[in-house]
């Protein structure tokens, strides 16, 4: 979306202001911006202000759009005005889009001023999160994502096609982004290959109950159990299973129990929505979410088409059972 891409030209050309000049041929990977994640969230939230208030952003790389909460809008006061054709996809269903002028967005040292954010329907978030920033802005840029230490690092690499930029570690694994609308890798799963989708949205990894059903597993298969709900109370059943194996790049995991559920159940066809067949058709055959980068160090590098990882440490599937959707309407 435009507004986004005006956000990250704004950062690259504060970096390019304040970096000196470079050897044409030489990798230099310029930093754009460090952000600290607030240590006591599950998902990935950063501080920032909307026109001078302070409010926690979430950093989520499976929402291709940025908007605005519409609580957070009303709550804000924020001068309101529709957006036509814009709508928000997920596992939970659509909503339709209003705007939301916002005069100044502050990241740390990152500013947006001017912007026209879409708002969209309610998601169940905690405190004071005002802003999902979406893969329409990550996408413009190289992303670090070290949970580990609390940080996303956001770069601007030149001249680096070539180059290795697992800067951390020569022993790191990478593996070809699929392209695309989507942050998106291949994986195989009991050495059936599928495509997976980074969210740094999503507590969990999250098999399609196609993918699963590909695998020869159902909830009605001997040793699938209940696992938790997805996305709250008004959100979707899932099941546990042990699997084989699963692997990414280099790296394969040995008989982890991972969740399932039917994740775009309720993304229908809509005449009215000429656009939405398309998202529907890019979507992956799992979610990996961040308990696998709670246990890796990533480097999302956009500018090679690549993602760099590292395993750091601790279970990447780390399943446990949960309440059903129906028991938290109780």
């Amino acid at each position: 979306m435009r507004s986004a891409l005006l956000f990250a030209s704004a950062i690259v050309a504060l970096a390019a202001a304040t970096t000196a000049a470079m050897a044409d041929e030489k990798c230099q990977l310029v930093p754009i911006a460090e952000w600290t994640l607030r240590p006591s969230q599950r998902l990935p939230v950063v501080d920032g202000a909307i026109n001078g208030r302070k409010v926690g952003i979430l950093l989520d790389t499976g929402s291709y759009t940025s908007f605005v909460r519409r609580s957070a809008a009303m709550n804000i006061q924020l001068r309101l005005a529709p957006l036509r054709g814009s709508g928000i996809y997920g596992v939970t269903g659509s909503a339709d889009v209003d705007g939301a002028y916002i005069d100044e967005l502050r990241i740390g040292d990152l500013v947006r001023k001017d912007w026209l954010a879409p708002i969209a329907g309610e998601r169940q978030l905690d405190g004071d999160l005002a802003l999902v920033l979406g893969y329409d802005f990550f996408q413009q840029l190289d992303i670090e994502l070290d949970f580990a230490h609390n940080s996303v690092r956001l770069f601007d690499a030149r001249n680096c096609h070539g180059a290795w930029l697992a800067y951390w570690s020569k022993d790191a694994l990478d593996v070809q982004l699929e392209g695309g609308r989507r942050l998106q890798v291949p994986v195989a799963i009991n050495g059936k290959s599928f495509v997976a989708e980074l969210d740094t949205g999503a507590t969990a990894t999250v098999l399609t109950l196609e993918a699963a059903i590909a695998l020869g597993l159902t909830p009605q298969t001997p040793g699938v159990s209940p696992g938790n709900c997805i996305g709250g109370k008004d959100g979707l059943d899932s099941w546990i299973a042990q699997i084989d194996s699963f692997a990414i790049g280099g790296e394969i995991i040995r008989n982890p129990k991972v969740l399932f559920a039917d994740l775009w159940r309720r993304m229908v066809y809509d005449h009215t929505s000429s656009h939405l067949q398309q998202r529907i058709q890019g979507l992956g055959d799992l979610v990996l979410g961040t308990d696998f980068l709670r246990a890796h160090r990533v480097y999302i590098a956009h500018s090679q088409s690549k993602l760099y990882f590292s395993y750091g440490g601790g279970p990447v599937f780390p399943v446990r059972p949960g309440k059903a959707c129906a028991e938290l309407k109780d």
